[in-house]
């Protein structure tokens, strides 16, 4: 009966060693997290002039731990009425390497079937520039159903403050 004590109490002591340990390398990790700094705060002040790409105005984006650009300014992601039966929504600009993708939805709200055409897209400045503009034709979109639109240019402009689409 003494051996099994022994035994038990051996267990017991082996048990509270592994659970001490793994409490000390767990708040060891969580330490390191906290001190761990933020890939824009590791970057040079050069580095950081070239994330920034062609705008130091940085109003309408928030920048990633990876470096890319995601605009966040209501203005870009809003709903357009094209007509009565097209509206789209759910539009993202974002830039990573120099590369700007914009993504939107071309919705058909209609019960009938919308037969394709061309929309003009324009991203504007505050002042109403055009920063960049491009048209892309959008197929037959079957009744209440969506076109993802997705066009990607060789430049940064994801600090756009505003976007147009027309039906062209």
């Amino acid at each position: 009966m003494k051996k099994n004590i022994k035994i038990c109490i051996a267990i017991a002591l082996i048990i509270v060693v592994i659970v001490v340990l793994a409490l000390i390398f767990n708040k060891k990790n969580k330490d390191d997290e906290l001190e761990k700094p933020s890939y824009i705060d590791t970057l040079t002040p050069e580095e950081k002039s070239l994330v920034k790409g062609n705008n130091a105005n940085l109003d309408n984006v928030i920048l990633t731990d990876s470096g890319d650009k995601v605009n966040v300014n209501p203005n870009i992601n809003k709903e357009i009425e094209l007509t009565d039966s097209i509206v789209v929504d759910k539009m993202q600009l974002m830039c990573s390497n120099k590369r700007t993708a914009f993504h939107a939805n071309i919705n058909n709200i209609s019960n009938s079937i919308v037969k394709k055409f061309t929309v003009k897209v324009d991203f504007l400045d505050e002042n109403n520039n055009v920063i960049h503009s491009f048209e892309k034709e959008v197929p037959v979109i079957t009744s209440n159903s969506k076109y993802i639109l997705e066009y990607i240019v060789d430049q940064d402009i994801s600090n756009a403050y505003d976007v147009n689409i027309k039906i062209k």
